[in-house]
């Protein structure tokens, strides 16, 4: 009977063995029973985990499509263009150049934005300048003018109602916005 068995079974174990590069090799692995896999996170996905840890004094967004990370630099920030000598300004712009350095293949988008007091024109420009003054305040830090770009906006762009006080300064700001090229 168990030569029987042992010839019968034989062959069967000898075609498995030889599927396998080694005699007696794990030829089935944990890895073939997972039934789910784990997508690796995209830069943009990483960089807005790290800053939502090491930045509590902006606000961080994930755009709902997950393709860029939008930072809003609070109030103490650009009130006057080229004036950024505020402690919580100083660490949002070493902590942002920091992680910036770290996913190289990031582009930054410097955004200026006004509320509705003073002229268009007046306000086109002071946009202007609050942006040309977040990327001057990143390429201070070393990151390269070919990774920034600055928009601005005058009055066009609010976040809140230019109707009040408190209103009107949310509009005035400077936003990052970050995406992969």
């Amino acid at each position: 009977m168990f030569k029987k068995l042992l010839f019968i079974c034989f062959p069967v174990f000898t075609l498995l063995v030889s599927s396998c590069e080694e005699p007696f090799c794990n030829c089935i692995t944990d890895s073939d029973y997972a039934t789910t896999t784990t997508k690796p996170k995209s830069a943009i996905q990483s960089i807005y985990s790290e800053l939502k840890g090491n930045l509590t004094k902006a606000s961080i967004k994930l755009s709902d499509d997950g393709k860029s990370v939008r930072i809003l630099i609070p109030d103490v920030l650009f009130f006057k263009t080229n004036v950024a000598s505020a402690p919580v300004a100083d660490t949002i712009i070493e902590v942002l150049s920091v992680s910036l350095k770290k996913y190289n293949q990031l582009q930054v988008i410097s955004s200026g934005h006004t509320d509705t007091k003073g002229t268009d024109s007046y306000n086109e420009q002071l946009s202007k300048a609050r942006a040309e003054t977040g990327k001057t305040l990143l390429l201070n830090k070393g990151i390269a003018s070919n990774r920034i770009e600055i928009k601005w906006y005058g009055a066009s762009d609010p976040i809140a109602s230019n109707e009040d006080e408190a209103g009107r300064a949310q509009n005035r700001r400077t936003e990052y916005i970050l995406y992969e090229h």
